[in-house]
């Protein structure tokens, strides 16, 4: 009986190496689309380091769970713990796999219950031997491993298909960067800005002031905000792109403001949001000077000897420019 013994036993070793080589490739296929999937998350998040730590800590549990499964499953088959993979188990498994069909679970059964105190039970005791010469000559080596060559090769195509992508984009390898940078907080670059042209900072009391602001960026929203404070109340309105500029004009300016131009982008997902705003500058209020009388003084060169003369301006209205 110890052959046979000895021959359920190889038998189970390879059954469960080829257990493990199975749950090796499945598990290896889970964790490169596991991996593929954050990055893709992160080439569009820019995650912050809370939640990229929680991430590694349920990628390790992830990977302890799996490997303290693993090893309890060789540990209950190796041992027969809950009568798993007992002896006629195993026999059964192999009936369509020798030729000796299931002679092997018969001398199992037969020799559990014989009483060697019958004289008729040297037939059993010789049905058994025989059996045991037969398996001496069997090769184990032509017992092909049930091995998921499928996922296996899903598995090899996946891993190229993934370092392919990390070296031709750039995109995605620096999101692995940041990714792997669990405690770096890295800034999400916005799609655009906005630069407000205002060249003086003042306005004139009463007159009329047009603020224009420049979209810098390839995909410039259609329509932004433009805020002000005045005389201690907020005001804002939406003004409309024209060719990559927005243009709003303030009609007889009477107090000073301070604006600035805002956009929120409503997006399903969180990541996707962002808020641009521009800098704020402060309009101060100036008033236009009035010149009420102009004397002009014509000092004529020395060598003419003719004395200075006094010009009086006889117009009613005088332009100046500041």
């Amino acid at each position: 009986m110890e052959s046979i013994q000895k021959f359920l036993q190889q038998y189970l070793n390879i059954k469960i190496r080829t257990s493990l080589i199975n749950f090796v490739i499945k598990f290896s296929v889970f964790f490169i689309i596991y991996i593929a999937l954050l990055i893709f998350i992160e080439q569009n998040a820019f995650l912050n380091p809370n939640i990229k730590i929680k991430i590694f800590n349920i990628t390790y549990a992830i990977i302890i769970f799996n490997l303290i499964y693993i090893l309890l499953k060789v540990i209950i088959h190796k041992n027969n713990f809950f009568n798993n993979s007992n002896k006629q188990q195993l026999a059964k498994e192999l009936i369509n796999k020798f030729p000796i069909k299931d002679r092997l679970i018969n001398a199992l059964q037969i020799y559990s219950k014989v009483d060697f105190k019958n004289p008729y039970s040297d037939l059993t005791v010789k049905a058994v031997n025989d059996l045991e010469k037969e398996l001496d000559f069997l090769d184990f080596k032509k017992f092909k491993l049930k091995i998921s060559y499928n996922i296996l090769y899903l598995l090899l195509a996946g891993i190229f298909i993934f370092f392919i992508s990390i070296n031709l984009s750039n995109n995605y390898y620096q999101a692995s960067l940041r990714l792997i940078s669990k405690n770096t907080k890295f800034e999400k670059p916005l799609p655009f800005l906005f630069e407000l042209n205002d060249e003086n900072g003042f306005i004139f009391k009463g007159e009329k002031y047009t603020i224009d602001i420049l979209g810098i960026g390839e995909e410039l929203p259609e329509k932004i905000q433009l805020f002000w404070f005045e005389n201690n109340n907020l005001y804002n309105r939406e003004i409309i792109k024209i060719n990559n500029m927005y243009s709003y004009t303030f009609k007889n300016m009477n107090s000073k403001i301070k604006l600035w131009a805002e956009y929120k982008n409503e997006a399903i997902l969180p990541y996707n949001k962002y808020h641009i705003i521009s800098d704020t500058i402060n309009m101060n209020l100036k008033i236009r000077p009035k010149i009420k009388d102009l004397e002009i003084i014509i000092i004529p060169p020395s060598y003419t000897k003719i004395k200075e003369l006094t010009h009086k301006n006889t117009s009613l209205k005088i332009n100046a420019f500041v």
